[in-house]
């Protein structure tokens, strides 16, 4: 995958890698020199108009990779991906090669994790949360440092929050719950994402990048991944009453 001089930097670094969401849609076949960078969908000999579904893909099983995914499963989900039975184990053996070429940094960060984990050195978040010597599982151990590094920054996040008097419903994943008052939404979301920048650079010693969404009382939260599967399968455990409001949500009516 082609990657910005930025990503690079943190990816020497040592940065969790979610940082990786910052790759475009290109794939190195051979070595990370600019010359060898071409297109992933003429990789896969796609039609033009599923390259936008081949470039989603390929990040996404990017990111997979980076988490655990071996060539198997890869193989798998690209062949489920982009549709097309005929993608070969070799080719997704070639892809996955190729991302261990491009991101040497980072696999030999992970082979380290592994190797200290393995000789029983515990690991340790930046806040002070340990994993001891006792996981069997090596993904799990491995995805730790990252995994955790997200747990840490959340963590002081919602601390700052709390502080501040903002209310937190939940943390989750990589995003943090709010309640307030319509009146004061413009105040609370800016001082909310100076509040969550700084937690990261306690950390990091940098600005992150994030976004705000809001929903006002009575509104729907739409997941647009989840939305339309829930949109089909609602009748079978709403009841008529709540079927029917269900179904009259503008955001809803969008789906069906």
């Amino acid at each position: 995958m082609k990657i910005n001089q930025y990503v690079s930097q943190l990816l020497l670094e040592k940065i969790p890698t979610y940082l990786f969401q910052k790759l475009s849609n290109y794939i190195v076949l051979e070595s990370p020199s600019p010359d060898s960078w071409v297109p992933v969908y003429d990789i896969f000999d796609v039609e033009e108009t599923n390259r936008f579904q081949c470039m989603q893909s390929c990040v996404h099983n990017c990111l997979g990779m980076q988490f655990g995914m071996g060539v198997k499963k890869l193989h798998r989900k690209l062949q489920n991906d982009l549709k097309d039975k005929k993608i070969s184990l070799d080719k997704a053996q070639d892809m996955f090669d190729s991302h261990k070429d491009t991101f040497y940094t980072f696999w030999d960060y992970m082979q380290d994790i592994e190797y200290r984990y393995a000789d029983r050195t515990p690991l340790k978040t930046r806040d002070g949360w340990y994993l001891y010597c006792d996981n069997p599982n090596v993904r799990s151990v491995t995805n730790f440092p990252m995994q955790g590094a997200g747990g840490a920054i959340l963590r002081r996040a919602v601390k700052y929050l709390q502080e501040n008097g903002i209310i937190v419903i939940s943390g989750l994943h990589d995003a943090v719950y709010l309640l307030h008052k319509i009146k004061d939404t413009d105040a609370i979301v800016k001082q909310s994402c100076e509040l969550m920048n700084q937690a990261f650079k306690d950390f990091y010693g940098r600005d992150i990048r994030m976004e705000a969404k809001t929903w006002k009382h009575g509104e729907y939260y739409v997941e647009k991944k989840g939305s339309k599967y829930f949109a089909e399968l609602a009748e079978y455990f709403l009841t008529a009453s709540e079927y029917d409001t269900f179904i009259e949500n503008k955001c809803i009516k969008e789906l069906m």
